[in-house]
């Protein structure tokens, strides 16, 4: 009873499996972490601020107080700090995506790994861009709106009036600097995937091109080995001649 058999696997699957290695997976598993580091900075305060001991926490879109939040529209330079801190890391995210999606192209067109890399150098600096805005533009807005007193500095604090202030950055400013190393380190991996498969690649397009000539070569010589015999003196051919040429009968082919 002959054996079953076995499935062949398609060669896109196969190029997929052998192309995810190690920096193939540590840059897939560095891109989700990135993603789902800067989803969650987007939803904590980047900023905090103590009035006679009750806190404020700055999200990038409103400013909450003992449970009641308000949007920034009341101070147009503040809104715009917060605003445009917004858009870097939404910018951020959404490139992170990008980056992921171009990657997982990449293992299957290793020439896509290249625009894996620039989006993924693009977002790292998106993502350092953000915590630096902040931390030199929001004291000026703060001055020049009623911040009740007088900031001077990123990180601060002041007593006046009988009331003590104190400000310091909060969990999503300190969590955007977690996330440029983990991001610088997805790229990384990602560059260090791309030269491998490319490389790969090239080898391939290389062996390819070669294999006309490469095939050529065993044809001609199965041809030269191959003999024929004369049947009634039983002198030996090449495989090429037709007669003999002591008796001129039909030669027959040799079999081995």
């Amino acid at each position: 009873m002959a054996r079953a058999r076995r499935r062949e696997s398609p060669a896109v699957v196969k190029s997929v499996a052998h192309r995810f290695d190690a920096p193939s997976v540590a840059a897939v598993v560095l891109l989700v972490l990135t993603i789902v580091l800067l989803a969650v900075s987007l939803s904590v305060p980047w900023w905090a601020s103590f009035a006679g001991g009750v806190m404020t926490s700055w999200y990038l879109g409103s400013s909450c107080t003992g449970g009641a939040c308000a949007a920034y529209a009341s101070s147009p330079a503040v809104a715009s700090v917060f605003g445009l801190t917004l858009a870097l890391v939404t910018a951020a995210l959404a490139v992170t995506v990008m980056t992921l999606v171009a990657f997982g192209a990449a293992l299957v067109w290793p020439r896509m790994t290249v625009l894996a890399y620039v989006l993924g150098a693009v977002g790292t600096v998106l993502i350092l861009l953000a915590p630096v805005y902040l931390y030199f533009t929001l004291p000026g807005a703060l001055t020049s709106s009623a911040f009740p007193a007088p900031v001077a500095g990123f990180f601060g604090s002041y007593a006046g009036g009988g009331t003590s202030y104190s400000w310091t950055g909060a969990a999503g400013w300190f969590l955007a600097w977690l996330i440029v190393p983990a991001a610088l380190a997805a790229t990384a991996a990602v560059w260090a995937s791309a030269r491998r498969h490319v490389a790969e690649e090239r080898a391939l397009e290389t062996l390819t091109a070669l294999e006309p000539h490469t095939e050529e070569a065993p044809s001609q010589e199965a041809e030269e080995e191959a003999q024929r015999f004369c049947p009634l003196c039983g002198l030996r051919y090449p495989g090429t001649t037709e007669f003999c040429s002591k008796d001129s009968a039909p030669l027959k082919d040799v079999i081995s």
